[in-house]
């Protein structure tokens, strides 16, 4: 060796003396123990990273064994870490490099996954598939996604590769509910690397056909009424019925599909019913059902018709077959309240007593064109008062509807109320319904002409009195309030 080989060789070692570290080729701490895999147990916080685009260096805990003890090393003090190809989708390394008393390298794996799948969307629904959308996934190789179709409870698994972030999946029944997911994976060295699935996006096929929007009303023969809007592809619809409004629906009936409006005729009167409505068409063959409407509730209202000669004609002349009524000729509140006129089983009784012992849910009540002609307002509203007192007391929940005195004509007889008279006995009872908590109704438009007169059309012969013609238009009247009133 010559003396300049020689002064460098010196001046290395005496500055390895000083720092206390050793030189690689030189075995200056033979006591030092070799870091193995037979002997070294290195334990990482996490296998599985979800890609971030940064390095990944999940923490390290090295554990030395061997047949007389068991020690748990010290990073910086017993070992250091390394770490490779800890960036990208794929294997990463940990090299784990004994320093100080230990010597040797011992390695680690982990693996960097895809991120979590993000922004997936339903694009486009049709009967039998949906179209879904999500944002591209960094080293995705495949994406895979997962459906569950809840309304069949069944699962569906769909494939796709990297290059594509949008799917249709196909397949499906119509009107079924499906929640989706969908995640990214790729595979290295053999490996699957599954990234984690994205956040549950629900939606459903569309139907085969459209549910009807339904509604209801109880009419004046106290049965309900289901009525509901066309379905244009619907070649029938199905009623069903149900005591509940979230259960126990049972078919009652099939109505053409040219119907759109079906009568109970088997609901018990006094009980309230919830409905439900679905249309119908041909498919492949087979007959499918929309989903059922909204549920509506109706109730059968025993429903009695309360007047004098103007009521009693629409008795008379079949205006509402198969109505209630309790109406006499002549017939005034005072009468109505304090007079027996009817018969219940074998006892004669008031009008009122008549019309409670019908225990009703709705009367409409049509007083005043007899009593107007020679009465004051208020003796004719202080015996209203007194039959609505009793009737609301002995009917829990009755519905009262006060009705006005319809018009008459111009040239009717002396003992016939004229126009002035009879707006000013409504304006009393309209008054006097909104104090007792009652409802008022007014119907008689349809019967007045430019002047405020009875039109000639309806007009009975005195004046007063409706035709034929003119009852059915008081019934088509008192069946829109029932419409608009449920």
């Amino acid at each position: 060796m010559n003396k300049k080989l020689l002064s460098v060789f010196l001046a290395i070692l005496l500055i390895s003396c000083i720092t206390g570290t050793f030189l690689a080729f030189a075995n200056d701490n033979p006591d030092a123990v070799e870091l193995n895999a037979q002997n070294c147990t290195v334990k990482l916080s996490a296998e599985l990273l979800a890609y971030n685009g940064q390095k990944q260096e999940p923490a390290v805990q090295v554990t030395y064994n061997n047949s007389s003890e068991t020690k748990a090393l010290a990073k910086d003090s017993d070992y250091k870490v390394s770490y490779s190809n800890n960036v990208e989708v794929g294997k990463a390394s940990v090299t784990v490099t004994g320093i100080n008393g230990y010597t040797g390298e011992v390695g680690a794996n982990f693996y960097i996954v895809p991120a979590k799948v993000t922004s997936l969307k339903m694009t486009k629904t049709e009967m039998n598939s949906i179209s879904i959308s999500w944002s591209k996934v960094h080293g995705a190789g495949t994406y895979h996604i997962c459906v569950h179709d809840e309304t069949n409870n069944l699962w569906h698994d769909f494939y796709t590769d990297a290059s594509k972030n949008t799917y249709k999946i196909s397949g499906l029944s119509f009107s079924c509910k499906c929640a989706i997911m969908v995640q990214a994976y790729a595979i290295v060295e053999g490996k699957d690397l599954v990234g984690e699935y994205s956040d549950t996006v629900f939606a459903s096929t569309k139907d085969a056909i459209s549910k009807p929007e339904a509604g209801g009303y109880c009419n004046l023969t106290s049965k309900p009424v289901v009525t509901w809007k066309k379905v244009n592809e619907a070649t029938r619809y199905s009623v069903y019925r149900s005591d509940s409004k979230n259960s126990g629906y049972k078919w009652i009936a099939n109505v053409d599909a040219n119907k759109l409006s079906y009568t109970d005729k088997s609901a018990k009167v006094h009980k309230a019913y919830y409905y439900a409505v679905k249309a119908a068409r041909p498919l492949n063959g087979n007959l499918v059902y929309s989903r059922p409407s909204a549920p509506v509730w109706i109730k059968a209202k025993k429903t009695v018709l309360v007047g004098d000669s103007i009521m009693e004609a629409v008795k008379a002349y079949k205006a509402l077959p198969g109505g209630s009524y309790v109406v006499k000729i002549g017939m005034g509140t005072y009468t109505f309240y304090e007079k027996n006129y009817f018969k219940v089983k074998k006892s004669t009784v008031t009008g009122v007593e008549k019309v409670i012992s019908m225990k009703p849910d709705r009367v409409f009540l049509m007083f005043g064109m007899n009593e107007t002609a020679y009465k004051k307002n208020k003796g004719i509203i202080q015996y209203y008062e007194y039959a609505i007192e009793d009737i609301k007391a002995a009917c829990k929940g009755v519905e009262i509807v006060i009705l006005p005195v319809s018009p008459t004509t111009r040239t009717s007889g002396k003992t016939i109320p004229k126009k002035k008279r009879i707006n000013s006995f409504n304006s009393a009872a309209q008054k006097m319904a909104k104090r007792m908590g009652v409802k008022y109704y007014d119907f008689t438009a349809p019967y007045k002409d430019k002047n405020g007169y009875l039109k000639k059309a309806y007009n009975g012969g005195d004046g007063c009195h409706w035709n034929k013609k003119g009852t059915k238009v008081f019934i088509n009247e008192l069946n829109k309030y029932a419409k608009a009133n449920r």
